[in-house]
């Protein structure tokens, strides 16, 4: 379970079973913090060159295996769950938003989405050569291979 493994720099309690575990607990807060900085940095680039476009790819080799300690290994369904959300979020309130003209919706509506299938890519790349590695170094029937993407 994702929510019982302790992110990287977080030293606060960790609870041994996900009852003790409610949005306000500090890995929780620790999680939404870095949500958060997330949503900051890509909501207001303003240029997408070449470091903004390693920091996506960046992003998404840390949820696998492939980062090291750094990694958090979340499997590719969470992932996209977690981006449809954010997208369905941000469309709502875009839609919602009487201040915005038409025209200017719809190119921040097609920059959202465009961003979304962006980080998505990079989340699956990183996902399918985290499961070229397992399966190289792993000696096993094919048959008994897991992967940590949802659709293998």
């Amino acid at each position: 379970n994702y929510f019982l493994i302790r992110n990287e720099g977080f030293e606060g309690f960790l609870p041994k079973t996900t009852s003790g575990i409610t949005l306000d607990s500090p890995q929780m807060e620790l999680r939404k913090d870095m949500l958060s900085m997330y949503l900051k940095r890509v909501l207001t680039q303003r240029e997408w060159n070449d470091t903004f476009l390693q920091y996506l790819s960046h992003v998404g080799k840390i949820h696998t295996n492939q980062a090291g300690s750094a990694s958090i290994n979340v499997d590719h369904t969470h992932i996209n769950a977690l981006l449809g959300y954010l997208e369905h979020l941000l469309i709502d309130v875009l839609s919602n938003t009487d201040s915005i003209d038409e025209k200017t919706k719809r190119g921040i509506l097609m920059a959202i989405n465009k961003f979304f299938w962006i980080q998505n890519d990079f989340f699956t790349m990183h996902c399918f050569m985290s499961l070229k590695d397992n399966l190289i170094s792993v000696k096993t029937p094919p048959s008994t291979k897991k992967s940590k993407c949802c659709w293998m």
